[in-house]
């Protein structure tokens, strides 16, 4: 197997198996959140792996086996190279475009339980013309019926969920626009905000190490918009201004179709660049919460079917994922590749934050459980636009340091059934 070294600053690239990070984790048991990106992985002493995937600041890796890798390590010997490689050449042949020629079919209506987020009262661009034929509301919420499943490759564990909701779309540029500007007015989450409070009699999520979660801490605000570098246009009574957001989000997206500091032609393409916190902070303003690992997950592999990929067990192209690009697209255009319950993009265009810490072995048995080791690297899940198409496996699954950014992660908001 060979490791290949990307030099694109920032850039995660995942690895067959095994973890790597970045250095000044903080204290076992903190959740401090400030990130020193200084771009130097741990000591591989202290990981199951220390292949590297990024020169600059690399993610932890989820174990995940060569059959579910989707970066720029790949095994030459995987029994059905032959096949993966014939498919993504015919993709490449093909342009690979996400946005298949022939016309998608009509949107449906949306019903009234699916439009609960408050940007689903909105108007605007990546806001109420989302989806393949641009007629759909971006914030509209999906119904997962709860169940249980197998996740993860290798040694897979069982886990139980409940009954959510999870949006049909990856955050957009338009819809964090709206948000951007109510927390620069003022709005902040509530302390305890953002809970799964429709399971354990309004306890939220069994934590693995005791207790359940917290929801939304005080400190955490002064995370929300942080640029890259700590010691650049310092929080201003505790938190970043306009200018300091313009910057951590302009710099790390506007040349890969994300945020500009005014509204532009990418409203409806995902929006990238987000931190975790960022994220959280998102979904509690507009009505909904981070979905869990194993919520992400059981959305993607079609519960109990336990799909190879969102859209079934076969490799297909083009038009079933936003992969093998350079950038992003707008969300929903990868309309063949919905999943079990029609959500859009759970394979391909932005990687997307989930509430949990990382743990190496998933917690068994979970019931709607949520992993909080020390540490502070959160998972994130879904390859991105840069990864092979034959790299979309619904369990992909790697992490980074909560309050970094990264030009291909963004997100998705769950919601209460």
């Amino acid at each position: 197997m060979k490791t290949i070294w990307v030099a694109l600053a920032l850039v995660p690239l995942t690895a067959c198996s095994g973890n790597s990070s970045e250095s000044g984790s903080p204290a076992a048991g903190a959740d401090s959140g400030a990130a020193p990106d200084t771009g130097a992985p741990r000591d591989a002493a202290t990981l199951d792996d220390a292949s590297v995937r990024d020169a600059g600041a690399p993610p932890l890796d989820g174990g995940i086996d060569a059959a579910a890798s989707v970066d720029a390590t790949f095994d030459a010997g995987t029994a059905n190279d032959a096949e993966v490689e014939a498919s993504a050449d015919a993709a490449t042949d093909a342009g690979n475009d996400a946005r298949v020629a022939d016309a998608a079919p009509p949107t449906a209506a949306a019903t009234p339980a699916e439009l609960t987020a408050t940007t689903a009262t909105m108007t605007g661009d990546g806001i109420d013309n989302c989806g393949p034929n641009g007629d759909d509301v971006c914030a509209r919420s999906l119904l997962v019926p709860g169940g249980t499943f197998l996740r993860g490759t290798g040694t897979r564990a069982p886990a139980t969920v409940s009954t959510f909701r999870l949006d049909k779309y990856e955050v957009t540029v338009g819809r964090f626009r709206r948000f951007f500007e109510a927390w620069i007015g003022g709005w902040r989450p509530s302390v305890g905000a953002g809970k799964h409070a429709h399971v354990n009699g309004g306890q939220g999520l069994a934590a693995t190490t005791g207790g359940y979660e917290s929801g939304w801490t005080a400190t955490w605000s002064t995370n929300v918009g942080r640029p890259k570098s700590n010691t650049v246009n310092p929080p201003t009574n505790g938190t970043f201004d306009a200018a300091s957001w313009n910057q951590a989000f302009s710099g790390c997206a506007s040349q890969l179709g994300g945020w500009t500091p005014t509204a532009g032609t990418f409203e409806r393409n995902p929006m990238n660049c987000l931190s975790w916190y960022d994220l959280h902070a998102f979904c509690i303003w507009d009505g909904g919460f981070v979905p869990t690992d194993a919520e992400w997950e059981y959305a993607a592999a079609g519960g109990s079917e336990e799909r190879t990929y969102p859209w079934g067990d076969t490799l297909l192209s083009p038009g079933y994922a936003v992969a093998d690009r350079t950038f992003a697209e707008a969300v929903g255009g990868a309309w063949r590749g919905a999943g079990r319950w029609g959500h859009l993009d759970l394979a391909g265009n932005v990687r997307e934050w989930t509430l949990d810490q990382y743990e190496l072995d998933f917690a068994s048995p979970c019931t709607d459980c949520l992993a909080l080791p020390a540490g502070n690297y959160r998972v994130y899940r879904s390859p991105p636009y840069d990864a092979p198409l034959n790299g979309m496996q619904s369990t992909e699954r790697s992490a980074y340091w909560a309050a970094s950014r990264l030009r291909n992660i963004g997100g998705r908001c769950a919601r209460r059934p």
